[in-house]
């Protein structure tokens, strides 16, 4: 399978422990053989990892070899099962490298590709896209070269087109680097594509693009978790921008049910509701029993703080926030999870139970007499 540098978009782009994995039921069947997991020591990996060990499924976890594990780990614990961490696979792996990776992918079945670079700096842009494009052709071309039967791929709401007249975004919305000017959501679309031509070559492949994932862990590491590390914190700013919000469980199970179906062709936007960046940070608060006012800062504010942020970065400080992040932050984003309910039979867990779940995995972690220490 070879790949292409430019590829057309087709028509249709397609209460702690006592609550193991609640609300989300076992995928209707199981089928046979491997599962290979990239990004496994990772958020979304940790939490993918479990819930398919907790299946019964056998699964080989793709890491490069300075890979932290403690993460992992603590996912693990925190569903009480520790000792199904000792079941993983583990396996070195470059993705950039297609015969260390085809050797990776000898013998497994089912690929989840969620290894992804995710930055806002204008100086990772070159680097972000190389990553997050190459190993996925990588991924794929490995796959398919192993005879896979299917192929998850990890895409990003940002890999989403604006939509019109304030409507949800749906899966039938292309991205447009005129509208939607994103880095990231350039390298995952771009990504994505490849994904199509993998599909019209014969792999059996399905995309799903996650809104803003929140649950437990990783509560330092950068991402999307260290929300509720920084408001612990002592964060008392909150702009007014939009987006979408989902919980990781729902996330991983519609991952595992979209790969047992084997369905291709198809993406799908996983999404519980939209909600302004301060009603989050709110009720991460409240649920942190620490209930207080959000000010709302205005664009030029936060434009000037990333202004002096990044003059500050040149003496060797670390970056708190860029100017692409500030653009993000007032932009009105509204995305439909419909499709992927409809396709469930279900709904996905509400934003205000994910959260109160979430917070009570951080209280475990950092009780409230203890202030958390920004990262």
């Amino acid at each position: 399978m070879s790949s292409t540098k430019q590829t057309k978009s087709p028509d249709r782009p397609k209460e702690m422990r006592a609550s193991k994995r609640p609300g989300v039921e076992k995928s209707p069947d199981k089928p046979k053989g491997l599962n290979v997991v990239s990004g496994a020591s990772g958020f979304l990996g940790s939490h993918l990892l479990h819930a398919l060990l907790s299946e019964g499924r056998p699964v080989r976890a793709l890491k490069r070899s300075s890979a932290d594990l403690t993460g992992v780990k603590q996912v693990f614990d925190y569903y009480g099962d520790s000792a199904l961490f000792e079941q993983i696979e583990w396996r070195d792996c470059n993705l950039l490298d297609p015969f260390d990776l085809r050797e990776a992918l000898a013998g497994g079945k089912r690929a989840f590709h969620c290894a992804g670079m995710v930055s806002f700096e204008r100086a990772q842009r070159k680097p972000m896209l190389h990553f997050n494009l190459n190993s996925t052709i990588n991924m794929l071309d490995a796959a398919f070269n192993n005879g896979f039967e299917h192929f998850l791929h990890v895409s990003s709401s940002s890999a989403i087109g604006s939509s019109p007249d304030d409507i949800p975004a749906n899966e039938s919305m292309i991205w447009s680097r005129e509208k939607d000017s994103s880095a990231y959501g350039h390298s995952k679309f771009m990504s994505e594509m490849e994904v199509w031509r993998a599909i019209e070559e014969g792999l059996p492949a399905a995309i799903v693009n996650p809104t803003v994932i929140l649950g437990p862990g990783f509560w330092t590491k950068g991402g999307s978790s260290s929300i509720f590390h920084r408001v612990a914190g002592g964060l008392r700013y909150a702009t007014p921008g939009t987006t979408g919000f989902v919980g990781v469980k729902d996330v991983v199970s519609a991952m595992i049910w979209l790969s047992a179906q084997g369905l291709t062709g198809e993406r799908f936007i996983v999404n519980a509701a939209n909600a302004s960046y301060k009603e989050v940070f709110e009720q991460i608060a409240s649920a942190l029993g620490m209930d207080r006012p959000f000010r709302s800062v205005s664009a030029r504010q936060l434009s000037i703080l990333a202004g002096l942020d990044a003059f500050l970065s040149l003496f060797g400080l670390p970056r708190h926030i860029t100017r692409e992040q500030a653009r993000s932050a007032f932009t009105t984003s509204r995305f439909s999870g419909e499709k992927l309910s409809k396709a469930l039979g279900r709904p996905l867990q509400d934003l205000e139970s994910v959260i109160r779940e979430t917070a009570l995995y951080y209280r475990k972690d950092y009780p409230l007499k203890e202030k958390a220490p920004l990262p």
